[in-house]
């Protein structure tokens, strides 16, 4: 065939809140001359909350190009979940019509998390990595310190609503900056999120940073 189009999701069993990613593949001959750009249509996903991976994969196998668009999935609630359908439209020189091709619909069985959850639980499931740093090491009265704290992983950042609270005795604590960014891990989206304190000693002495607690 000239153009093929399929779907996967990987895990097919997962729990709230956990990700998943579900993978279209178009793949099309390496010589077809398409009259216009193929256009993709998401499928629906009620009852996750998704996120595209900023790129999409391209290579070629057996006179093939082959394009994968993949999207996190992650379940909003327990029970048998469907995926619909992803089109992909394409138009070929000297045709008058476009082709519509569409992939099956998928299931994905998701089990409610063990109970009870953590004091405070923000929704992290997955991997998790936290790693604080503090610069400079030295720093005078006056001057400018600054911390920043990183939480990484597999787990849907976004649902780290609020900055940890950084509180220090005799400093100064400014207002955090949050940043949040998304690239690719073995396979999986992983997300980035960063806060960043500038703090202010008042008066000489050891400054020690305390531990932070992400729920």
């Amino acid at each position: 065939p000239t153009v093929r189009v399929s779907a996967k999701v990987n895990p097919t069993q997962a729990y709230v809140g956990e990700q998943i990613v579900y993978t279209l593949q178009f793949a099309a001959l390496a010589n077809v001359d398409f009259a216009q750009q193929p256009t993709y249509e998401a499928p629906s996903t009620e009852g996750f909350w998704a996120e595209e991976f900023p790129r999409i994969v391209r290579s070629y196998q057996s006179g093939y190009e082959i394009q994968r668009v993949r999207i996190a999935l992650f379940p909003l609630r327990a029970g048998d979940l469907k995926i619909g359908r992803s089109k992909v439209t394409v138009r070929l020189h000297g045709s008058a019509l476009a082709d519509e091709y569409q992939t099956d619909t998928l299931q994905v069985k998701v089990k409610p998390l063990p109970q009870p959850t953590p004091k405070g639980f923000q929704n992290l499931v997955g991997q998790v990595v936290a790693s604080v740093t503090a610069e400079p090491e030295t720093v005078g009265v006056g001057e400018t310190l600054t911390v920043k704290l990183r939480v990484e992983g597999t787990a849907n950042m976004r649902n780290l609503e609020q900055a940890p609270s950084l509180s220090l005795p005799n400093a100064f604590v400014g207002l955090p900056r949050e940043r949040l960014s998304t690239t690719e891990r073995d396979g999986k989206l992983w997300f980035i999120r960063e806060f960043t304190w500038r703090v202010v000693p008042k008066k000489e002495g050891k400054l020690t940073i305390p531990a932070f607690r992400i729920p």
